[in-house]
């Protein structure tokens, strides 16, 4: 892939005095899609494989310099720099706007990215976050996210065509939520067709789930329509009296628009879950359809790893959750991950809990990964269901292993007591290498472990008292995470990682629990 050297900057007079002053953005793939006659039915269109997929893990100044893929941002602008993963756009003056591209270009595309605002405007019109799509030097089609005072934020689409000057396709539509300094909003923004030419955007907060529809929707059949390949692009502007703020863009993604394949048959329905002295699950999630309950971290760290934790990293495809660890510096901390509890959606004292998932704990190329599913009270009481430790590790005996594991207190005090569930269930087996279940159940005078549908585990109140003493006596709510390195079993060792492998990818097929 070959891209030009040189940026296409834009100097446009329009209602809002936009000025070129530098620039940003990726060098994109041409997808090439048959023209759609008129009166034809339109056809569905879907992302594929992105051709540009950057989550800014690098320090580049001036600049952003090249994404993993090799493709290399023409911007050398000393307002565009790359650090602590994200690509930044310096905002210094009203009125000012940054827009740049590379040179390989595409027609029927999606754009999509993550972006931040440092400080939210506190008056004038704010600041603006666009993607453009069909960029050339005779226009383009762009949605734009405004962020003004007090975080309210709007999404509208729009077209340039040069020295016309800016057209609004589609007014400003108001978001439902409020923008804060930092928060990472998702943007997506896709073009097709030519006969007529059909945008949509659409803008949610990062860790919710993504709308069904979109918010915005036109179709150009106008004369000034665009209809030929351009390139993609990102820009900002700050409004004439609004204050200097940085624009912070991650996980910047460009993929050619396709034909949708033809729909699989419908699904079996979702198989009954009961069980027999327990009945239908209180809780259940088959994470078809997002992460709606629970809570998704963003931009935390844990006192003790070598992660941030990023809501980016949490996805659900594929009716599996997956907790991604990746290879990114941020923070000072060399990887990312994600991080979902049920504080104040699900919670419970005693019951049956149970998750199957495939962990990421594979010999020879994981040290330092550590999956868990835990349960966690308001007070300093803590039962972790299942945790794994990655290979290579100080202990060869736990290589391929899990363990359930109960604190009596997490501030180091108190009694303790653990399990290996391979050992209980008398298996070799490397739990690695397929997908287990993990489950417990906690009463008020049994705790009963259950590995792969077998009961492995009976501990009652007459051999660990404590198990039922006052740190216990609150509900327990639920955590999901994958931490990297720890004191207790080893970190990563840098600077090049070679035996901790990424992405490290922790597939979470359900979650369930019973009321007792």
């Amino acid at each position: 892939m070959k891209n030009s050297s040189n940026s296409t900057f834009a100097r446009l007079k329009t209602k809002r005095r936009m000025i070129s002053a530098g620039g940003m953005v990726a060098a994109l793939l041409a997808a090439t899609i048959p023209a759609i006659p008129a009166g034809a039915e339109e056809p569905a269109l879907v992302a594929g494989p992105a051709v540009l997929n950057d989550s800014m893990s690098r320090t580049v100044s001036p600049g952003w310099g090249q994404s993993p893929e090799k493709v290399t941002y023409s911007s050398t602008s000393p307002a565009t720099s790359v650090s602590s993963g994200r690509a930044n756009i310096d905002l210094r003056q009203g009125g000012e706007s940054l827009t740049t591209a590379a040179a390989v270009s595409l027609t029927d595309a999606e754009a999509a990215s993550t972006v931040s605002v440092r400080g939210v405007p506190t008056s004038g019109s704010g600041v603006y976050a666009s993607l453009h799509l069909r960029h050339t030097a005779g226009g383009f089609y762009r949605t734009s996210l405004r962020v003004g005072p007090g975080g309210k934020a709007t999404l509208e689409l729009s077209r340039s065509n040069g020295a016309n000057g800016i057209a609004v396709l589609q007014s400003a539509r108001t978001l439902p939520f409020l923008v804060r300094a930092g928060q990472d909003i998702n943007v997506k923004f896709q073009t097709a067709g030519s006969a007529d030419v059909r945008l949509k955007s659409k803008a949610w907060p990062a860790g919710s789930t993504e709308p069904s529809t979109w918010t915005n929707v036109y179709a150009d059949t106008s004369g000034q329509r665009i209809t030929t390949a351009g390139k993609a692009a990102v820009s900002g502007y700050l409004a004439a009296t609004s204050q200097p703020t940085v624009l912070a863009f991650d996980n910047l993604r460009v993929s050619p628009l396709a034909p949708k394949a033809a729909a699989a048959p419908a699904p079996a329905p979702t198989p009954s879950a009961n069980l027999p002295g327990w009945g239908e699950p209180d809780f259940r999630d088959e994470f078809s359809s997002g992460t709606q309950q629970w809570n998704v971290r963003d931009n935390e760290s844990l006192s003790y790893d070598k992660a941030r934790i990023k809501a980016a990293n949490v996805t659900v495809s594929g009716g599996l959750l997956h907790i991604t660890g990746k290879r990114e510096t941020i923070d000072g901390r060399d990887f990312t991950t994600g991080y979902l509890d049920s504080i104040g959606k699900y919670e419970q004292q005693f019951g049956r809990w149970e998750m199957r998932a495939k962990i990421p704990t594979t010999p020879g190329n994981s040290r330092g990964i550590w999956p868990a599913f835990w349960l966690r009270n308001s007070g300093v009481g803590e039962l972790d269901i299942m945790e794994a430790w990655g290979d290579p590790f100080t202990n060869p005996t736990r290589i391929g292993t899990s363990t359930l594991t109960i604190h009596e207190s997490t501030n180091g005090t108190g009694s303790s007591k653990g399990w290996n569930w391979e050992a209980l269930a008398g298996t070799t087996v490397n739990s690695s290498k397929d997908f287990h279940t993990w489950a417990v159940e906690y009463t008020p005078t049994e705790l009963r472990g259950f590995f792969d549908g077998k009961q492995v585990l009976t501990a009652t109140k007459a051999q660990y008292p404590w198990l039922w003493g006052p740190n216990f006596q609150s509900a327990f709510n639920m955590r999901l995470n994958l931490q990297i390195g720890s004191p207790y079993h080893g970190y990563p060792i840098g600077p090049d990682y070679s035996d901790t492998k990424m992405p490290a990818d922790y597939q979470i097929d359900y979650v369930r629990a019973w009321k007792y």
